[in-house]
């Protein structure tokens, strides 16, 4: 807006003969810039009394328009700084109280008059429009609707009463000429400055000197000499007739775009051979008036930096929300904007601000605050629907939306990823977060919570009993589940704890829940801890799996190495030779140390790990009150017993489900072709309670191939 007021200040001041009709403007130019000290209007007039009248309310009009002459509250004084906004506005409502009685027709009349030559119908709206409030409807009505006025060129008017006047014409190249030749530019400086300063691709100061063979400060002087020449008031004003017509377009049309053929025509009226945006470039260094936008849209600068602004302004007053909207139509109402194709360049400005996102279909136009990307749609979705959903249906609106294929599982990891943004209301429902409602807890954390406060390890079904209040997941989904989340560990029959306490240290078992159908749910790992002897040493309550089975069974997650053939010795310093399955973690063999000292279901024995090859194997009594350090000096006095356990070898064949159960203690697996020919429905109620059951069991199911 300032910008504009100091140029029709300056404009103004050209014309103020028209309304004083004398020099006074002159003199009182020449005083003040001679007088060595400011003076006042009295100190002015007494200065001016060659001069017979003097009207005061001019003389301030005067004192008031010219931008060299400066205020300073008391007195009047000459600077070549250019007054402040604030002194213009002054200025242009001094003026108005002056020339407000004024007639308009007889403003325009004698501003043709004092010219001398045709103006354009802008020009005549810009100079009149400092001092009186007019548009170029206004002013063209006036202009063809008067028979003292006739039109001469584009919306160009002279007074009908001139016999002769200058032509009026449009020719860029002729008026470059005659600014050339009035300059006194060579042409070799002047393709110089055009190379440099109106290119489309605007080349550097070193590549400009090559061509030309001169240095790089020789291009630079040229090209600020002359486009300061053709700043100059004396030689621009012969270009402002082409500002006048880009701007008259730009009025009519909204935005001049370079793909239609119609403005291409009309530009190339007046352009001829000149590129567009070269001719462009040059007004703009006559006035910055226009912006010319991805090589293709031609529109007013102000305009353009306004829409900028708005977009500023509409991102900053959403507030505290992630994702503002506003409806394209009352942007366009806002920015006064009407015309089909100024619409479709505001589409594209839009289009470029990575903040912002439109949805044609509805017509609206969401924005953030940063870049606008998958997880705004996300909160655009949420706030439509208004109420937590499941992520398939956010999904299906997702796709609607953008038009881009997805699946559930992207959809799912966004929402999980921004838990600033959205939260879990329950099992794949999720919600906004600044609706304040309540984070659903994932089972698997639930169960984590659990181990933690326990302290300890626990049984599936005990974990499901304690948790199955805060959840609807039903118990094989919690069993499912544990097995795939990484900080929660098997331990074999049942049993989980976590991994952390596992890894560090001691782990204890616990159990709230007592079946006397079931005792393995008492626990049958009580612990694992380091003695002082430096031995991993594992303390288990023998169970009827352990008793009836031929194995025993070392969590993998203990990080305990054996080779496949281990010696086991007792307190007697009997050698049992065993093997030790290194995929399915089970040590076979020990079947027969159970048998030789007739242990029974609820016995505690305690394992102590020699070496990679040498257990040893105590019962609780044993290792409390008559442990001993293990000689290994002594290791080859120890023999094998020579009791063995009959049935060891028998060939067992499956034909029902205890033969099967019997099959899988003494190997450690089935085989899943087997369970095609056994009826299961005396025992269990479907496949997946069997196998849970059997891998509690210690049992592994596997392919014959």
């Amino acid at each position: 807006m300032y910008e504009n007021l100091n140029t029709y200040m300056y404009r103004s001041i050209k014309y103020l003969k028209i309304l004083n009709e004398m020099d006074l403007e002159f003199v009182v130019y020449k005083l003040l810039k001679n007088a060595e000290m400011p003076m006042n209007m009295e100190e002015i007039a007494d200065e001016l009394f060659f001069i017979n009248e003097i009207d005061m309310e001019k003389l301030g009009l005067i004192l008031n328009c010219y931008d060299c002459i400066h205020f300073d509250g008391k007195k009047y004084y000459y600077s070549e700084e250019e007054k402040s906004a604030e002194d213009d506005i002054a200025n242009i409502m001094y003026k108005i109280k002056y020339v407000d009685k004024l007639d308009l027709f007889e403003l325009v009349f004698n501003l043709l008059c004092k010219s001398g030559k045709p103006l354009h119908v802008f020009e005549i709206r810009d100079i009149l429009g400092v001092i009186v409030h007019v548009d170029e409807q206004e002013v063209e009505e006036i202009l063809s609707s008067n028979d003292e006025f006739t039109c001469v060129g584009y919306k160009t008017y002279a007074l009908s009463s001139w016999e002769d006047y200058e032509d009026f014409c449009y020719d860029l190249n002729e008026d470059i000429l005659k600014f050339k030749k009035k300059s006194k530019i060579a042409s070799r400086n002047w393709e110089l400055f055009k190379r440099y300063k109106l290119g489309k691709e605007q080349a550097t100061l070193q590549e400009i000197g090559d061509i030309y063979g001169v240095t790089r400060e020789r291009v630079r002087q040229v090209a600020k000499r002359v486009g300061k020449k053709i700043k100059h008031p004396c030689y621009k004003n012969q270009f402002r007739k082409y500002i006048f017509f880009v701007q008259d377009l730009i009025y009519d049309y909204g935005v001049l775009c370079l793909k239609y053929k119609k403005d291409l025509r009309e530009l190339e009226k007046i352009f001829t051979d000149w590129d567009i945006i070269e001719a462009i470039n040059l007004l703009n260094l006559v006035e910055d008036k226009f912006i010319v936008v991805d090589n293709v849209y031609i529109y007013t600068k102000d305009k353009y930096e306004y829409i900028l602004n708005y977009l500023d302004y509409i991102v900053e007053k959403k507030g505290k929300k992630f994702v503002g909207t506003e409806s394209l139509d009352n942007i366009c109402v806002q920015l006064n904007i009407e015309k089909w194709r100024e619409k479709e360049f505001l589409k594209s400005i839009i289009y470029k601000d990575k903040r912002f996102y439109i949805n044609e279909s509805q017509n609206s136009c969401y924005f953030t605050e940063e870049h606008f990307d998958r997880y705004s749609i996300l909160y655009i979705i949420f706030q439509k629907i208004g109420e937590p959903v499941h992520y398939s249906v956010v999904m299906e609106e997702y796709i609607r939306i953008t038009g881009k294929e997805t699946n559930l599982r992207l959809i799912l990891s966004y929402l999980d990823r921004r838990k600033d943004l959205f939260v879990r209301t329950f099992t794949g429902i999720y919600g906004l977060k600044e609706w304040g409602v309540d984070e659903h807890i994932f089972v698997v954390d639930l169960v984590v919570e659990l181990l933690e406060e326990k302290q300890s390890a626990m049984h599936y079904h005990d974990i499901y009993e304690c948790i199955k209040e805060k959840t609807l997941a039903k118990e094989r989904t919690v069993y499912t589940l544990m097995q795939l989340d990484e900080r929660i560990s098997t331990l074999g029959h049942g049993f989980y704890g976590l991994a952390s306490q596992v890894r560090n240290g001691n782990i204890k078992y616990y159990s709230n829940i007592v079946d006397a159908k079931n005792n393995r749910r008492l626990g049958y790992l009580l612990g694992k801890n380091i003695n002082e002897y430096g031995n991993i040493v594992i303390a288990y309550r023998l169970v009827d799996t352990i008793i009836n089975s031929y194995s025993i069974k070392i969590p993998k997650i203990f990080n305990i190495y054996l080779n496949n053939e281990v010696c086991v010795f007792d307190k007697e310093h009997n050698k049992y030779s065993c093997s030790f399955n290194i995929s399915q973690s089970d040590l076979y063999g020990v079947r027969r140390i159970f048998k030789r000292k007739e242990l029974v279901e609820g016995d505690i024995i305690i394992l102590e790990f020699i070496s990679s090859n040498i257990i040893r194997i105590f019962t609780k009594y044993e290792y409390e009150n008559e442990y001993e350090i293990f000689d290994h000096t002594e290791c080859e006095r120890y023999i094998e017993p020579l009791e063995e356990i009959d049935d060891d070898n028998d060939l067992i064949e499956v034909t029902d489900m205890d033969s099967l159960l019997k099959f899988g203690l003494k190997n450690g697996f089935v085989y899943y072709e087997d369970l095609k020919s056994i009826d299961i429905s005396e025992k269990y109620s479907d496949v997946f309670e069997m196998m849970v059951d059997f891998s509690e069991r210690g049992i592994n199911f596997l392919n014959k191939d």
